[in-house]
């Protein structure tokens, strides 16, 4: 896994995003595992584009390997929410 900085965040998956990335092969968890530290660290890349859930939270929203990654930052314990993981 990719080294963590003091200034990183750390990436933490939904549950709905954590199911998609289990029903990959061990090869492909791999590889989104080192994406989802590399959108941590540091977090603050411009997105492809921005939505919002439910309660009107900003989502960013970034397309990787074949993957749309959509995510918030929850700056207080620094952590990178990563909400939901689809495979294009």
């Amino acid at each position: 896994m990719a080294r963590r900085h003091s200034l990183d965040y750390e990436p933490v998956f939904s549950s709905q995003a954590l199911e998609v990335f289990l029903s990959l092969s061990k090869a492909r968890q791999r590889k989104l595992a080192k994406v989802a530290y590399a959108l941590a660290a540091p977090p603050f890349r411009e997105p492809d584009y921005h939505t919002k859930d439910s309660t009107g939270r900003l989502l960013s929203n970034v397309r990787v390997d074949g993957f749309i990654f959509t995510y918030w930052l929850d700056r207080s314990p620094m952590e990178l929410r990563i909400v939901d993981l689809v495979e294009l």
